[in-house]
């Protein structure tokens, strides 16, 4: 019969061209961070849309132009605590005084910087400069055809004016 245990696994075909860039960040407070690892791979971003304000990572092009925003919960924040006998968060939340946790970006060719904005608070963190890790992975991945884009950019065409008398 089918769908028996007895009938083959199917195959699937999880290969993909998505990418994803993980910071690994360590917060020092909750206003003073830095970001001690940059990786991008092969792979999909955590559904990031409809994330609470807390924390903004806007991704930025090479003109400082933030064509994307992501909301997050500060990793500070712990949400009460977990009774180990239950598996039930219970409790008032608190911040922690410091902490370290990776957070995740999808991959653009346009990416150049991250910048970290407390929304509550109104502050800019940090802005992290991300082209050095996207121009690594792309050399080391020339057929990929965002890489393609990002180590070949469009040119920008100059056609002079010519105006009448």
């Amino acid at each position: 019969a089918a769908g028996s245990p007895a009938d083959p696994v199917p195959e699937f075909d999880w290969s993909t061209t998505d990418k994803v860039v993980s910071l690994t960040t360590r917060f020092s407070s909750r206003t003073a961070m830095d970001v001690t690892t940059i990786d991008i791979s092969y792979g999909h971003a955590p559904m990031p849309d409809g994330g609470p304000p807390m924390l903004q990572l806007e991704m930025l092009d090479v003109g400082n132009f933030p064509f994307r925003r992501i909301q997050v919960w500060h990793p500070l924040l712990r949400l009460g605590t977990v009774d180990p006998e239950i598996g039930l968060g219970h409790g008032p939340a608190e911040w922690l005084t410091g902490g370290e946790t990776t957070l995740h970006v999808p991959f653009s060719p346009q990416l150049a910087s991250i910048r970290f904005t407390d929304l509550e608070l109104g502050q800019v963190l940090e802005t992290i400069d991300v082209r050095p890790a996207v121009l690594k992975f792309c050399a080391e991945h020339p057929e990929d055809d965002e890489c393609d884009m990002v180590n070949n950019p469009p040119g920008v065409a100059f056609v002079p004016v010519i105006r009448g008398k």
